[in-house]
């Protein structure tokens, strides 16, 4: 009997290769079956899906068919479902729900595994969510607030030397250029532009003025990054990555040793301008994160991670205590946001083809629909340098077809 062919392993299990030799699957639905005294005919009650099951017989062989044998069981011994990659059904996320293990002395180099596969579900019940985009408008509302009254309170330019005022006209200038070339990037309609370059025009007109009245200064400016990223973006992913820009703006730790009072308060005025832009920056994004639709747990997370780093460098930048309680609550809510609704998406994992092949028939093996190529080059445009040829033995980052 031929246990295997020469085109090496075709299926594994957390990344432990091996061959199989025949698989069964277990597939249809469950059903109660209801009989009655005095009636000939049943009734089966539909229960719905079973489980789908996979019995694979399978092989590790050769001179370290011990190490790979070893290495298949502790991949099954681990807890929780993992990565199957099924001869005919591609990537899957699934359980081990039992494994036998055979060896002969006859037969030697070789051991042979009977595993048994159950697809990994979701613990899941109904539950009550509430909006979590009302919350989070609600929250960055209220930083907004905070945020210009700590500008009105910290900014001081009257009746200082003029250089004070000049250095903070300078900085708005600065910030005006990079919300235009910021705009110049984007693909959007003539309206929305037209009004952000009004805006531009006119907060440029009156900066001498604006440079001693801090709560308009403020408010013009916050209502131009309100523009960029509501109304010049399209796509809410367009909004994230501008206010991902917006969020490093300035420096928000500068010394202020050794310097004259005067030079202090214009370093003050200086960081002040920098956690109004950068507080307006992670409300905007906030806002985009709540339309936002996610691809996987892990974008999910990493997102998660980012947005929390941005909160993070600001409350530990000084911010003033309504500013601060603010920012606090903001965080909070996006945080939990976004791990509520990236806790059920599928989770990425790594891949690695045996051979080179076309991205097209990887997704038709992996999932069984050619359709998925374009997200599996999306995810791997570093990995995979032309479309036709998937290089062999490179790990590829794909979605667990759970």
């Amino acid at each position: 009997m031929t246990w295997y062919t020469d085109e090496g392993p075709n299926a594994s299990f957390r990344g432990v290769r091996f061959h199989v030799l025949a698989n069964d699957s277990a597939v249809g639905r469950r059903g109660a079956l209801h009989e009655y005294p005095g009636r000939d005919e049943p009734w089966l009650e539909d229960l719905g899906r079973r489980a789908r099951q996979w019995t694979l017989d399978a092989v590790v062989l050769g001179s370290d068919y011990a190490a790979q044998r070893d290495r298949l069981i502790a991949a099954v011994e681990q807890p929780g479902p993992g990565p199957l990659v099924h001869p005919q059904c591609g990537l899957v996320q699934a359980s081990v729900l039992d494994c036998r293990i055979s060896e002969s002395t006859q037969a030697q180099l070789v051991a042979r595994f009977t595993l048994t596969f159950v697809e990994a579900g979701k613990s899941s019940e109904p539950r009550r969510m509430a909006s979590t985009r009302d919350q989070v408008a609600q929250a960055g509302q209220v930083v907004e607030t905070a945020a210009a009254a700590e500008f009105e309170g910290v900014v001081v330019t009257r009746g200082l030397p003029d250089f004070v005022a000049t250095s903070l006209r300078s900085r708005v200038a600065g910030l005006v250029t990079q919300v235009r070339g910021l705009a110049a990037g984007l693909t959007t309609a003539l309206a929305p532009l037209a009004e952000l370059q009004q805006q531009i025009d006119g907060l440029n007109a009156g900066l001498v003025a604006l440079s001693y009245e801090p709560a308009a200064m403020a408010n013009r400016v916050t209502t131009m990054l309100r523009q960029l990223t509501r109304s010049v973006t399209q796509q809410p992913a367009d909004a994230l990555r501008l206010a991902k820009v917006l969020w490093g703006y300035g420096r928000l730790g500068v010394s202020t040793a050794g310097v004259s009072p005067r030079r202090a308060t214009e370093i003050g005025n200086r960081m002040a301008l920098a956690r109004l832009v950068r507080s307006t920056a992670v409300v905007e994004a906030a806002r985009a994160i709540s339309e936002l639709g996610f691809g996987s747990f892990d974008e999910a997370q990493l997102l998660r991670d980012e947005y929390a780093a941005a909160c993070d460098e600001l409350l530990l930048a000084g911010v003033a205590d309504a500013h601060f309680s603010a920012l606090r609550a903001l965080r909070s809510t996006v945080v939990a946001d976004i791990t509520l609704r990236g806790a059920d998406l599928a989770r990425l994992v790594r891949w690695t083809p045996a051979q080179s092949m076309p991205v097209l028939v990887l997704a038709q093996a992996l999932y069984g629909d050619g359709t998925r190529a374009d997200d599996v080059l999306a995810r791997n445009a570093k990995r995979i340098r032309h479309p036709l040829f998937a290089a062999g033995g490179v790990a590829l980052e794909v979605l667990a077809n759970a």
